[in-house]
């Protein structure tokens, strides 16, 4: 398992230094490692399949980093958790950059009512998905 931690770490420092080609490796390896060890419906495997879809997103793939985070999603299904938040607003920023308007609201909205579930309305990631929504409003006129 840590060999599995190891290369969650090297996905981060890569996309830290904007290595993207570097983290998607660096996070596959670590999905790979963690499916193994643990099993596809394992929560550390959703949050592994959480850091290959963020660097995805980096990377320009929308639909690839969507196909992800809605993978990883299917394992939170019915958790309210901070997980869950970041999988839905990844979702919504991937339907957001691909283009697709209508579902990137009803993503960032599922977000919204989870994080306000979790945390309330005063919590900085509430306050930054409401301004994702307005980007989104305004890219869709």
């Amino acid at each position: 398992m840590l060999v599995g931690d190891a290369w969650v770490y090297a996905c981060k420092l890569y996309t830290k230094l904007g290595q993207f080609d570097q983290a998607l490796d660096a996070a596959a390896q670590a999905l790979t490692i963690r499916e193994r060890l643990l099993g596809p419906k394992h929560l550390l495997v959703a949050d592994a399949r959480f850091n290959v879809g963020l660097v995805h997103l980096r990377l320009g793939s929308a639909e690839e980093a969507l196909n992800t985070f809605i993978m990883a999603l299917q394992l939170h299904s019915g958790q309210d958790s901070q997980q869950r938040i970041e999988l839905e607003y990844g979702a919504a920023m991937a339907q957001h950059q691909a283009g697709n308007y209508s579902a990137a609201r009803i993503s960032y909205d599922s977000a919204l009512e989870t994080c306000l579930a979790v945390y309330g309305k005063e919590h900085e990631l509430y306050s930054e998905i409401e301004m994702c929504v307005a980007a989104l409003e305004e890219d869709a006129m």
